[in-house]
């Protein structure tokens, strides 16, 4: 089952990273480390690892994906999150899972309840400053157009956004803080950082 409690734990796993990279700041040196090391721990997470039925009998699917493409306002499928969390057993390999509905061409169809996951990893040494903040605006409206399209599309389906900024040097601009900590329904935003020291490169 996917819900808020799974998105506490996911979460939870977020948070369990940037702490260890405050110890190892050498261990995320790319956007793809960090969707690597987050994989890693999603999977970790109760039976999100775990093969299970999917919706094709005999087929098992996993819960924990990488670069998914989700369909636009038009049906196009333009939208692709960084790491989508998704329910196997809603998710199909060989036929769509709604009426009127053709297989798409990336080969697999999902209506299950998901978790979308959107990174950004910034490594200057000034920190993460307010130039980041339209990027970062610009995941949360990309997952904001995903959950009004999957409410109009399957109302009562769950869908939760993260998006996950990760700053390798210390500092952090108000801006960015303010943005982050808003309240938003169906969208958190999460910023850490390793915290070496623009100066030295060590720790603060």
């Amino acid at each position: 089952m996917i819900d808020l409690g799974t998105v506490d734990k996911l979460v939870a796993a977020i948070e369990d990273l940037a702490r260890e990279w405050q110890h190892t700041p050498g261990l995320i040196l790319t956007e793809d480390d960090l969707k690597c090391h987050l994989m890693a721990k999603f999977a970790g997470i109760g039976n999100l690892g775990v093969p299970v039925e999917s919706a094709d009998v005999g087929v098992r699917a996993t819960a924990v994906h990488a670069e998914v493409p989700w369909f636009d306002e038009k049906d196009q499928l333009r939208l692709r999150p960084d790491i989508t969390i998704t329910d196997p057993s809603a998710l199909s390999i060989r036929r769509p899972m709604q009426q009127g509905v053709p297989l798409p061409r990336k080969g697999f169809h999902s209506t299950g309840p998901s978790v979308i996951v959107e990174l950004k990893l910034y490594r200057g040494r000034d920190g993460i400053r307010p130039r980041a903040l339209g990027v970062i605006r610009r995941d949360v409206e990309k997952i904001e157009r995903l959950v009004e399209r999957a409410r109009h599309q399957s109302p009562g389906t769950f869908l939760y956004g993260i998006v996950v900024v990760f700053g390798k040097y210390s500092g952090t601009c108000s801006e960015v803080n303010h943005f982050a900590a808003q309240t938003r329904d169906k969208v958190k935003v999460i910023v850490r950082s390793a915290e070496l020291n623009r100066r030295t490169g060590l720790g603060v």
